[in-house]
């Protein structure tokens, strides 16, 4: 695939846990998103979508950019800790 895309990946057999603290739609995006929606109010289904999808348009892409760095010492760290969660440690 890297080949082909210039995009190296970790073939699904040596991937990580599926964890939060893996993530990083989980520990970088989501959060992210969770925050700005706690400062809209919509009133319907409806409404919540279009906050969603304006919220995650609005979200700069240079912070998403500055999570994926940390993706391999937050591996490492959760191996080192035997799979429990590394969120509360400093990193």
């Amino acid at each position: 695939m890297k080949t082909h895309t210039v995009i190296a990946y970790i073939p699904f057999q040596h991937s990580p846990a599926k964890s939060p603290d893996v993530s990083p739609m989980d520990y970088c995006a989501f959060g992210l998103l969770k925050r700005a929606l706690s400062k809209r109010k919509p009133t319907t289904i409806d409404g919540l979508w279009k906050v969603v999808e304006e919220e995650w348009k609005s979200m700069p892409l240079e912070i998403l950019r500055k999570a994926l760095p940390s993706w391999k010492s937050r591996c490492r760290l959760i191996v080192q800790k035997k799979g429990c969660h590394i969120e509360h440690l400093k990193q």
